[in-house]
């Protein structure tokens, strides 16, 4: 996006050429190159990058042209000429890029575009329905990179096995594949694996642990009849440079021991970014968690979410920093995000606030602490370390005030929002740092007071406050809001918006400064 921001691309409409989409599936999110960068883009190019946009521009390609795109739709009924394939032998990059769902490519097409371009480094063949798999794909030597993302296809074939440069390999969107090769081991220049979306896929082939140069594998999927000895050859801590991956398992209650030996036999390397789990039936962790395991040793791990565990009690021994541990293996020493979710107050604070550990969530700028049933008070020492915090959310807590008093905010903190907490009549924290530029108040029933602190914020730039009709006055200390830019009141009392109506309220002169006010006590 770095380059969205530099002008370099530019949001466009759907299917329009050339574009590309943001990663996740059925993003409505299209960019295009800019014009002027695409001139630019074409004139360093020169003749070796040539783009097909019409069948008929198979004939004029130059012959020094090593990197191709195709942007017209291939079906049995166009296709490309003979001397396409012989005057372009040493071609090095073909991407197909149309898009077109009923983009056919024949057996015969295939075959002979896999022959005459032995050289090729790129070989992208996206949403173009593939009729079968050629055992010649083995034949591409020099290939670095290869996507295929077809509805029709169901296996691969093994001799993608003997494409030994294979760095990236692409299946995203294959949603009837059920295999993997069998021989995927003997990719040992595999660096990324990446199936979403290949919703039929049964079982992982043995021998991944074996692609040590391995950094992303976005799924490791773990069919019930798995042999779990077999399984335990593949651990996935030999995987030093594995940053991603995603274990799922079938969704099965009477096999919660087998789960569990699946996961230890199974586990990553610590040095692990993005670890997903999916039906599990283990006890040891997820919905029937009893002990969090040693996750705090994942040093690169920077957003974490512990959600619904009702069985939590406390952490793994284990999990206990040991007094001679290095510095550098601090709690959670890279951790940016972490949401909490129907978590007791127990667990809360030894998360937020853990025993013997002198700065932990050292790194935390997100923080987000949902459904806090059965919490009575919040600690009050609960954001004292948190020093980098950014963003507090409070969603559906059930109580997060202490008693008599609000508790103290984090000391750098920029946005704070609390929704549905049915209990709080004013701001539940107090003594907001000078950094904080956001407030949102979401249906809170009961709110009704702003005190007049709220006049300290001197970086504030946005209130806003929806459904709470117990507001019915807001304090003298808006008048000293000077970086306010934005009031947003919906859902007030019909009091306050009386009182505030523009040059002709009462209370108007407290917001008079704020250059958008927007007050209703209509929601909806």
């Amino acid at each position: 996006m770095d380059l969205l921001r530099r002008s370099f691309f530019q949001e466009t409409e759907e299917h329009e050429f050339p574009f590309f989409q943001e990663t996740e599936l059925d993003s409505p999110h299209f960019y295009k190159m800019h014009d002027l960068i695409h001139d630019l883009a074409k004139e360093v190019a020169g003749r070796e990058f040539f783009s097909i946009i019409k069948a008929e521009d198979t004939e004029i390609i130059p012959d020094q042209t090593l990197h191709t795109s195709c942007l017209f739709k291939i079906d049995d009924s166009s296709s490309f000429p003979n001397s396409f394939y012989r005057k372009h032998m040493k071609l090095r990059t073909f991407i197909y890029l149309n898009g077109s769902p009923n983009s056919v490519i024949s057996n015969s097409t295939l075959e002979r575009m896999i022959s005459s371009f032995a050289r090729l480094r790129v070989l992208q063949l996206r949403q173009l329905q593939i009729k079968f798999q050629p055992q010649s794909l083995g034949r591409l030597k020099h290939l670095r990179y290869l996507s295929i993302s077809s509805k029709s296809i169901f296996n691969l074939p093994n001799s993608i096995t003997n494409l030994h440069k294979l760095q990236i390999l692409n299946l995203v969107c294959c949603f009837k594949l059920k295999k993997l090769p069998r021989d995927i081991w003997r990719l040992v220049r595999l660096r990324c694996l990446d199936f979403k979306h290949c919703s039929s896929l049964e079982d992982m082939p043995p021998g991944i642990g074996q692609l040590t140069p391995l950094r992303t594998l976005t799924s490791f999927i773990i069919d019930k009849e798995s042999c779990i000895s077999s399984l335990a050859s593949d651990k996935l801590n030999e995987l030093k440079g594995l940053l991603s991956v995603k274990f799922e398992y079938g969704n099965h209650e009477d096999d919660a021991g087998a789960d569990l030996i699946m996961l230890e036999a199974l586990q990553p390397h610590q040095n692990i970014e993005s670890l997903e789990i999916l039906n599990y039936s283990g006890q040891g962790f997820c919905s029937k968690c009893q002990k969090l395991p040693l996750l705090w040793k994942l040093s690169s791990l920077q957003s974490l979410e512990l959600r619904y565990l009702d069985g939590l009690e406390g952490y793994d021994d284990k999990f206990m920093l040991p007094s001679n541990t290095p510095i550098d293996e601090c709690y959670f020493s890279s951790l940016k995000r972490l949401e909490l979710e129907k978590i007791n107050e127990k667990i809360l604070k030894q998360i937020l606030c853990p025993p013997h550990h002198p700065s932990p969530l050292c790194n935390l700028k997100d923080l987000s602490l949902d459904s806090l049933e059965g919490l009575a008070t919040m600690p009050e020492d609960v954001f004292k370390n948190l020093n980098s915090l950014q963003s507090l959310e409070l969603p559906t807590a059930r109580v997060v005030q202490r008693r008599g008093n609000a508790i103290s905010g984090p000391g750098n903190l920029s946005t704070f929002s609390v929704v549905g907490l049915d209990k709080i009549m004013s701001l539940p924290i107090r003594h907001f740092s000078g950094t904080l530029k956001s407030i949102d108040i979401t249906e809170c029933p009961n709110f009704a007071t702003i005190l007049d602190w709220i006049g300290d914020l001197i970086a504030l730039n946005r209130l806003a406050i929806d459904d709470s009709p117990m507001l019915k006055s807001l304090p003298e200390g808006m008048q000293s809001l000077t970086a306010l830019q934005k009031l947003i009141v919906i859902g007030g009392s019909s009091i306050l918006k009386q009182r505030f109506k523009k040059e002709v309220g009462e209370d108007w002169p407290k917001i008079a400064h704020v250059p958008t006010v927007d007050i209703d006590d209509d929601w909806n």
